[in-house]
C-alpha cells in the first residue's frame, strides 16, 4: 500500500473508532483501535523504508556521477596518452602535457617505446574472452629479462625438521630453471594520416583486438610445444576405445597431480568426446557440461585447441590428447607491453609500421612430469 492510502486508511479507521466509541460499542472499538495502531506502525515503517530507499538512490546517483566523472577522465587521459604516443612514434616535438603522459611510467628509455596502460587494460580485457592456456600455467612473474628461478613440486610436504633428516636435505635440493623472455610482436602498417586522426579508434578498435588474438594464439603454440616435447605417449591399440585410455591415464596419476589434469585436444578430439555414447546410444555418463557448456571428461575440462597450435598432429593423425596438469609448466611473464614504431620493417611512401610486443618464456619443471 502507497504512503499516502496509508494515510487515508488512517484517518477512516480514526472517524469508524469515534462513532463505535459514541455508540459504546466497547468490544468492537478495542478491534477497531487495535487495528488503527497497526495501520499507524506499518505508516512509520513505511515512511521510514522510503527515506532510506531515497538515501540509496542519493548515494547511487552521486557514485553514478563519480562513474561517469572518472569514465570521462580515462577516456579523456587515453585519448591523450595515444595521441602523445602516436606523435612520439612519428618523431613530432610534444608538448608538456603529451610528454608527461608517455614518461610518468609509460617509456621505456632502453626500447624508446611507449608502454600505454589503457592499452595493456584493453588487451587484457579482449583476452578474457578467449581460451588461454597460460591461464592454466604457473604464471611467474619476472622483472628481467633471463635469470634462474626456484620451481617447487606438487609432491612437496613439510618434513619434521628434528626427525626427516632425509626429507630436510631433499627440500635443500631446489630445483632451478634457467629463463629468457624473448620478444613476441605484431606490426601493423597503417597511413599516417589515420594514424595522427583517430589514434584511439586505430590502437583500441584494430591493434589491441589483433593483438590480443595473436598473443594468445602464439602463448598457447608455445605451451603446446613445451607439453608436447615433455608430454609420455600413450599408444592407443587397436582393440582400445580411446575413451578407456584416456580414463585410464587420468585414474593412474597421483592425487595432487590427477586434481588439476586438464585434457588439450584439437577439434576432431573434441568433437569425438562430445558426441561420445554408451552402449545403449544415450550420452556417456563420461561426459559432463559446466554452467558455461565447458566440456568436461571424467571432470576434467576439455580445453579444445586448432589443428595448427598442437605440434604432434600429424597428416595422419585425425585426433590428438593431451592429459596434462599445466601446473607444472613455469610461465614466466615479463608483464611488458610495448607499443613503437618499428625499424626492422620496410616502409612505403607516408605509411608508418607500428610494432606491439610482449615478453615471456615458456619453460618445463624438472622437478615435474607433464
Amino acid at each position: 500500500m502507497k504512503i499516502e492510502e496509508r494515510r487515508q486508511q488512517i484517518q477512516d479507521l480514526t472517524k469508524e473508532l469515534r462513532g463505535l466509541v459514541e455508540a459504546e460499542k466497547v468490544d468492537e472499538a478495542k478491534a477497531k483501535k487495535e487495528e488503527l495502531r497497526k495501520a499507524k506502525d506499518l505508516l512509520v515503517l513505511e515512511e521510514e523504508q522510503e527515506q532510506e530507499e531515497m538515501r540509496d538512490l542519493q548515494r547511487q546517483s552521486k557514485q553514478n556521477r563519480k562513474e561517469d566523472d572518472n569514465m570521462e577522465k580515462r577516456e579523456k587521459n587515453k585519448e591523450l596518452e595515444y595521441r602523445a604516443l602516436v606523435k612520439a612514434m612519428l618523431g613530432e616535438k610534444l608538448n608538456e602535457e603529451e610528454q608527461r603522459a608517455i614518461t610518468d611510467g609509460n617509456f621505456n628509455s632502453n626500447t624508446s617505446a611507449i608502454i600505454p596502460s589503457e592499452f595493456i587494460n584493453k588487451v587484457q580485457t579482449i583476452k578474457e574472452g578467449y581460451k588461454s592456456l597460460k591461464n592454466y600455467c604457473d604464471v611467474i612473474p619476472v622483472t628481467s629479462d633471463n635469470g634462474k628461478m626456484p620451481v617447487t613440486s606438487l609432491e612437496d610436504e613439510l618434513a619434521d625438521l628434528e626427525e626427516d633428516t632425509e626429507m630436510v636435505e631433499t627440500m635443500l635440493e631446489v630445483g632451478e630453471v634457467d629463463f629468457k623472455v624473448s620478444d613476441k610482436g605484431l606490426l601493423k602498417k597503417v597511413g599516417n594520416n589515420l594514424l595522427k586522426d583517430s589514434p584511439v579508434s586505430f590502437i583500441d578498435g584494430v591493434l589491441a583486438p589483433n593483438f590480443a588474438i595473436a598473443s594468445i594464439n602464439k602463448e598457447n603454440k608455445d605451451i603446446c610445444k613445451v607439453v608436447n616435447a615433455n608430454s609420455k605417449v600413450v599408444t592407443v591399440g587397436v582393440e582400445d576405445k580411446v575413451e578407456d585410455v584416456l580414463a585410464k591415464t587420468i585414474s593412474k596419476e597421483i592425487p595432487t597431480v590427477r586434481n588439476g589434469l586438464v585434457v588439450i585436444t584439437n577439434p576432431e578430439g573434441y568433437s569425438y568426446l562430445d558426441n561420445l555414447r554408451d552402449d545403449s546410444g544415450r550420452k556417456s555418463d563420461d561426459i559432463s557440461y559446466g554452467v558455461d557448456g565447458t566440456l568436461f571428461f571424467k571432470h576434467k575440462e576439455v580445453i579444445e585447441m586448432a589443428d595448427k597450435t598442437l605440434p604432434a598432429l600429424g597428416s595422419s593423425k585425425k585426433m590428438v590428447f593431451y592429459v596434462t596438469n599445466l601446473k607444472t609448466v613455469p610461465f614466466f611473464d615479463r608483464e611488458i607491453m610495448e607499443i613503437a614504431k618499428s625499424t626492422e620493417a620496410g616502409f612505403t611512401a607516408n605509411k608508418t609500421v607500428v610494432r606491439a610486443i610482449e615478453r615471456y618464456d615458456v619453460k618445463v619443471n624438472p622437478n615435474e612430469k607433464i
